[in-house]
């Protein structure tokens, strides 16, 4: 593991945000479960009630936030690692400071991201890392200066793939596409 993902896992976990790659834009991210962190970043980004989603690791990952049935199962197995994000039903200890109804959820397909995942072992907040509403950010130097600033940390891994990842509520075991 590098250094810079070394510091980034030793500051989520003391409970800091950092900055990170994901297999599309950068992210924005904290430990799920730390309230006052996602209230950070939630005044960062000037996000009000909208959700968060959460990337793991892998499939067992997923299972510790989200009710998974075998559809939903097989279907997470075919498209992850990768640039979607599926909202299934959350488990109710899921803090409702990262969602309300359903749970965004997120394999990412990049080495030092899933890395990260890896380390801290608990899910971790991914939003874009931008002022909600503006484009995403594909290199650091896309990132706002307001966010990069209250920012405890950034793992910059250069340009990345560009494109949000699709958004898929599976929670009806089937296909509803909410963002392309």
């Amino acid at each position: 593991m590098n250094d810079a993902i070394k510091k980034a896992s030793k500051i989520l976990k003391e409970g800091g945000i950092v900055i990170y790659p994901t297999d599309t834009v950068y992210g924005l991210g904290c430990n799920a479960f730390n309230r006052k962190t996602i209230e950070r970043i939630r005044n960062l980004k000037g996000r009000t009630n909208k959700p968060f989603s959460v990337a793991v690791a892998d499939i067992e990952g997923v299972h510790s936030v989200a009710k998974v049935n075998e559809w939903q199962e097989e279907t997470l197995l075919k498209n992850l690692p990768g640039a979607y994000t599926f909202v299934l039903e959350k488990k109710s200890f899921v803090p409702d400071s990262v969602s309300k109804k359903g749970i965004g959820v997120r394999i990412p397909d990049h080495e030092h991201c899933l890395t990260l995942l890896e380390s801290v072992e608990f899910p971790v907040i991914t939003t874009s890392a931008n002022i909600s509403g503006q484009k995403p950010a594909r290199s650091v130097k896309e990132i706002p200066k307001e966010i990069l600033d209250k920012v405890d940390f950034v793992v910059d891994a250069g340009e990345l793939g560009g494109k949000s990842s699709a958004v898929v509520d599976l929670k009806k075991n089937t296909w509803k596409v909410l963002r392309a």
